[in-house]
């Protein structure tokens, strides 16, 4: 149970308008003068003025794509349907610092613009054509009818050539729908959360700390809507540049991360009416011409699958497997508890195969408890507890009964090397004395 100081630390959000790096990403010199007055003390042959030294040195950040580890989610969720026209599109990541790692323009001083921005189109608006992989040599190419970012490449990234995803906007376009230079600040900050008692902890050492770029956009009703997360970097220029009637001009854009969605005004009684709609059993289809005797079909319809099988000794074999939604009424037995996943197992003798089923859940649920550090904490102590109040336990009983030396089993108690060996001592005692 929580702690009421817990519950309440539960329910705080702290929000965050940025949060800057302690050097954004870029390309940096450092410059080293000596003076001396060695003249004025009068040591004739030093100089007074040394040579001036430099150094550059180069600080990486996310510039021409991103990790899928670094988002912590999207919404609405990927190829999802639903009312979202209350909403604006958004997309958290894991990094603090994430959206003030680059300098949007080059200029030091905006320090607290994010570089990146998410835009929201509808398919009548963009194309999935208009997305193109290339390398960055290729990306940064302007002719007449592109525009590209107005951006430089360090010597690393000129040898790299590494490849992105771009995005070909018409430039009126994304005049249109881009938020203007002094409106991005608010569409991207941090907001840190309680992530204690998480059995599944993604942060990445930031404390629970977030960053949520925000679109500036609703989506479109009826229709599907794409969500771009692009870099506008090197691209003020073209955000402040007003509208050009006619434009034929493309903005090349790289594209960082993408999903779509539609938005449609469902109602619950739809939704649930719809749920049977071009639902098929869960259930292998077999291929044209196959025989399967009765009880193979028997186990496919029940949801069962052969899956290869590699066992611990190496031997590669065929096992029936089903997952936990079957396509029919499951009969509901005795629950059995097991000591490892090989007492789950379950031999099928009309086909010789080995049913994993509940030995491969069994081994699941104990991977996923364990991965929660809370739970391995509390196992751990419940065993090291069982270790020590065990051997008293038994001492407490023995002492019980007549025919036990008192004086000898304390004196043995006290000279016990380890708990084991007091532990099987007393059990050897137990059992000449309960028989």
């Amino acid at each position: 149970m929580l702690s009421k100081n817990d519950r309440n630390e539960e329910k705080v959000l702290k929000l965050q308008s940025f949060a800057r790096p302690p050097l954004p990403g870029g390309t940096y010199v450092l410059k080293t003068k000596l003076f001396t007055d060695a003249g004025k003390d009068g040591l004739k042959g030093m100089p007074s003025k040394f040579e001036a030294k430099e150094i550059k040195f180069q600080i990486t950040a996310p510039r021409f794509g991103i990790s899928t580890e670094l988002i912590h989610s999207v919404y609405p969720l990927p190829g999802s349907t639903g009312d979202y026209q209350n909403t604006l599109p958004h997309i958290v990541l894991k990094r603090k610092t994430f959206c003030w790692e680059r300098v949007i323009d080059g200029n030091k001083t905006n320090f607290d613009k994010p570089w990146v921005c998410l835009l929201v189109f509808t398919e009548e608006e963009v194309k999935l054509e208009q997305i193109k992989e290339m390398t960055t040599e290729t990306f940064l190419k302007e002719d007449a009818d592109v525009k590209v970012p107005i951006l430089t490449l360090n010597e690393d990234e000129k040898i790299a050539k590494t490849k992105l995803k771009a995005l070909e906007l018409d430039m009126n376009l994304f005049k249109r729908v881009a938020p203007k230079l002094d409106e991005i600040n608010f569409l991207a900050h941090n907001r840190q959360v309680n992530t204690n008692n998480k059995g599944n902890n993604d942060t990445n050492g930031d404390k629970g700390w977030y960053t949520t770029v925000v679109a500036n956009r609703l989506p479109i009703k009826g229709i599907t809507n794409y969500a771009f997360l692009v870099s506008i970097e090197g691209c003020t220029t073209y955000m402040e540049e007003p509208m050009i009637a006619n434009d034929s001009r493309k903005l090349r854009l790289c594209l960082l991360h993408q999903w779509q969605f539609i938005d449609m005004d469902e109602k619950l009684e739809d939704v649930v009416k719809n749920l049977n709609n071009n639902v098929k059993p869960l259930t292998i289809e077999l291929k044209e011409g196959a025989n399967p005797t009765e009880h193979i079909k028997r186990c496919l319809d029940f949801g069962y699958a052969p899956i290869n099988h590699i066992r611990r000794n190496d031997e590669k074999s065929v096992s029936w497997y089903r997952g936990p939604f079957v396509p029919l009424n499951a009969e509901h037995h005795a629950i059995k508890t097991y000591k490892n996943a090989d007492q789950a197992l379950r031999f099928d003798a009309n086909t010789n195969m080995f049913d994993i089923s509940y030995a491969s859940a069994w081994q699941l649920g104990r991977l996923l408890a364990l991965q929660d550090s809370s739970f391995s904490i509390a196992l751990s102590n419940w065993k090291n507890a069982y270790k020590r109040d065990r051997p008293i336990k038994i001492a407490k009983d023995l002492l019980l009964k007549q025919n036990v030396n008192q004086e000898l089993l304390s004196s043995f108690i006290n000279d016990a090397e380890s708990d084991e060996v007091l532990t099987d001592y007393l059990i050897e005692l137990w059992n000449k004395n309960t028989k």
